[in-house]
């Protein structure tokens, strides 16, 4: 499409022993990302382990998606394909990110880390990130070594960290990332639970302002695929609702194991349902987004990558219509701040990881052993979690200049502190309303 911004993007999927636990989902998610990608986009994909490799393309380059989106398959074969290493050789995934990016043409152009955060061979990440483009961290689990990060967002303020607790949590953070570029918005980004024989909707409040819809729905169990007629045994039913009620006979682009991605050219504006139905027989987790496509509506926010334990999350949010604020929002944050810090949790159960032997995958990278330990004895738990999260929700207040703020003063605890925005709102240069949603994470300290 002319003007269509266009992105050029380096996913590194971390495939050290220590993701073991999480590759069927990162996989899954993973490849829900890359064939997300619309015709004209760029990737290259890298895993990590104990040595480094460009997986896709061969030979090693970034691959122009074609009108067939048949580059998007290739890539998703090829993380498929996956199997776990021992150690993580970051600095050599960045290496060859480096590489790679040098010849991108993308309007946009980023660098996608998925990790658990440790280095444990090769040649220090660091210093080998450059100031552009941009790095998207997805940090998985409680865990995250969280000094390799500080210093990597450190070098370009566009840069931004995010962190999934769980695994299942991590197509959330794919679909934030998705909505990053200047003309792309993301309607709705939920995650929700399949449970039983049941059904769930999804509302899409889609502006009159875009041109291109594309909605996704992805899910934790590739045992289940998408079927448009009745979700018995192991099919997942998904239809899109117009904003008219009427079943819309539009059938996915995509629909492989564990996802199916729907595009919408011209869409009439007004809420989009997505229409999730299943019987599944123990429960899976799903991922339902909607994003806009050259819109001019945006929502942006300023939030702090890192944090001193003790000070105040200031955040500040502003939707954008062609630059100018639109006002009368109404924006939900809601945000999930860690119960104890690792440090204190070692300090809590100092007594009980005497006695533990940490698990191999936790020990065998190098890791230190009290921190292996106490992974160890939360995986044996059975009971309340150690490192568990305490939700909260927060209303966003409106400042004269159109702008709406946040101060989060419960900042005591050091770790990952979750932010998810959610905006409803009415356009008054079209009379339509809207929804926006982002999300971030900052590291305390």
């Amino acid at each position: 499409m002319p003007g269509q911004t266009t992105v050029s993007v380096v996913p590194m999927l971390d495939i050290s022993s220590s993701m073991s636990s999480a590759m069927g989902i990162v996989k899954i998610d993973a490849k829900a990302f890359v064939r997300s990608a619309r015709p004209n986009d760029q990737l290259g994909v890298i895993a990590f382990g104990d040595t480094s490799s460009v997986i896709y393309p061969s030979p090693p380059g970034l691959v122009t998606v074609s009108p067939s989106l048949n580059e998007t398959a290739l890539a998703a074969q090829a993380i498929q394909g996956l199997n776990t290493q021992n150690l993580t050789n970051m600095g050599q995934a960045m290496q060859q990110a480096n590489g790679l990016i040098a010849n991108a043409t993308g309007s946009v152009k980023a660098f996608v880390l998925l990790s658990d955060g440790y280095w444990t061979t090769g040649p220090d990440p660091t210093p080998i990130l450059g100031a552009t483009p941009p790095i998207f961290v997805a940090g998985l689990g409680q865990y995250v070594q969280q000094s390799y990060f500080q210093a990597m967002l450190a070098k370009n303020t566009a840069s931004k960290y995010y962190n999934a607790p769980n695994a299942y949590q991590m197509m959330t953070i794919f679909n934030d990332i998705r909505a990053t570029p200047p003309d792309v918005a993301a309607a709705s980004n939920a995650l929700t639970s399949y449970s039983g024989a049941d059904y769930q909707l999804v509302p899409n409040q889609i502006a009159a302002d875009t041109e291109e819809v594309q909605i996704s729905v992805v899910w934790s169990d590739p045992s289940y695929y998408y079927t448009a007629g009745n979700p018995a045994g192991y099919a997942i039913n998904i239809v899109l609702i117009d904003p008219n009620g009427a079943t819309s006979p539009l059938q996915p682009v995509i629909a492989d194991p564990g996802y199916a991605i729907f595009n919408l050219a011209n869409p009439q504006p007004g809420v989009w349902q997505t229409l999730v139905q299943y019987s599944v027989g123990s429960p899976v987790w799903g991922t339902s987004a909607g994003f806009e496509f050259d819109t001019q509506v945006n929502l942006h926010f300023d939030a702090p990558a890192t944090l001193t334990a003790g000070a105040p999350l200031v955040a500040r949010a502003q939707v954008l219509d062609e630059g100018q604020p639109v006002e009368g929002l109404v924006i939900r944050a809601s945000i999930d701040r860690p119960a104890v810090s690792v440090a204190n949790a070692l300090v809590r159960h100092a007594e009980a990881l005497k006695a533990v032997i940490p698990d191999p995958d936790l020990l065998g990278e190098g890791r230190d052993e009290m921190i292996a330990k106490l992974q160890t004895h939360q995986r044996r738990q059975t009971g309340a979690p150690i490192l568990s999260q305490i939700p909260s929700v927060h209303w966003m207040t409106a400042a004269p200049d159109g702008s709406y703020g946040l101060v989060f003063p419960h900042t005591a605890e050091a770790g990952s502190y979750n932010v998810v925005l959610h905006v409803d709102g009415s356009n008054p240069r079209t009379g339509r309303s809207f929804s926006r949603t982002r999300r971030f994470s900052t590291l305390v300290v």
